[in-house]
């Protein structure tokens, strides 16, 4: 499981390590960290043993907290964070994933920035696929609708996986929202044709999402230019000026 540092808790951890589920948490600043401390495994990455909470927190019942461990092993890495285009971020991290060789620690810092993409695929499901209003009243109805947004998630999520795997695109740089939209007008099609030629029209799907890859480094379109409008007078917008704009330098081009 990865998460942000508000699952970076020693009972959510200790629970879920019970039912054999390793964590990647970012450091949660309240409880502090120091790396010249614990087993070294190599440069910032260290094997710390955290002690058990004095105090019950808020929130958790004393039972459990009765039942947790008194100490538990976990490994403190430093990853660097880098993205064309973006300032590369310093993160501390806490795993349960304790071999150095089998997961090392660029690799786990690499996993816990594809976290993200779990961020971007809710908001493709309460957003994009409009699920953020639910239409059905009862649970049965509500827990069958749901299921079906996932249903068709999946599936198109499906489809551009096929597409990139046929350019050797990673799917996850085509867009989701176009992908979307060029599915739908592919549908009175897919609707007509026999079902022998369905197959060929999702065919023709695929090489057409791959030319919905997104550019995930500024430079790749820096030298491409804009067009702005900007009003000739504030009270009447009589006439528009026309200026380009470099996306590199920021200058204006041409008025």
């Amino acid at each position: 499981m990865v998460g942000d540092r508000l699952y970076c808790i020693y009972a959510d951890i200790c629970a879920l390590q019970q039912r054999s589920v390793d964590v990647v948490f970012r450091h949660h600043s309240a409880r502090p960290v120091d790396l010249r401390q614990g087993q070294r495994l190599g440069p910032t990455d260290r094997l710390v043993c955290w002690t058990k909470p004095t105090q019950c927190p808020p929130g958790l019942p004393p039972s459990l907290y009765e039942s947790l461990p008194p100490t538990l092993t976990v490994r403190v890495v430093q990853g660097s964070i880098e993205e064309n285009g973006f300032r590369t971020r310093q993160v501390t991290l806490v795993t349960t994933l304790l071999d150095p060789i089998a997961y090392p620690k660029v690799e786990i810092a690499h996993l816990y920035q594809r976290r993200w993409a779990a961020e971007i695929d809710l908001r493709h499901l309460k957003t994009t696929m409009a699920m953020d209003v639910l239409r059905t009243k009862s649970p049965e109805m509500i827990g069958k609708e749901v299921a079906l947004y996932f249903l068709a998630y999946n599936l198109i999520r499906s489809l551009m996986a096929q597409a990139g795997q046929q350019q050797g695109i990673d799917p996850l740089r085509l867009a989701f929202k176009g992908a979307l939209q060029h599915l739908a007008s592919f549908v009175p099609f897919l609707a007509q044709d026999a079902p022998h030629r369905r197959t060929l029209r999702l065919i023709s799907v695929t090489f057409v999402l791959n030319a919905l890859e997104c550019p995930l480094a500024v430079e790749e379109f820096k030298e491409v230019a804009f067009v702005r409008l900007v009003p000739g007078n504030l009270v009447g917008w009589d006439r528009p000026q026309i200026q380009t704009v470099d996306l590199g330098s920021g200058e204006q081009v041409q008025n």
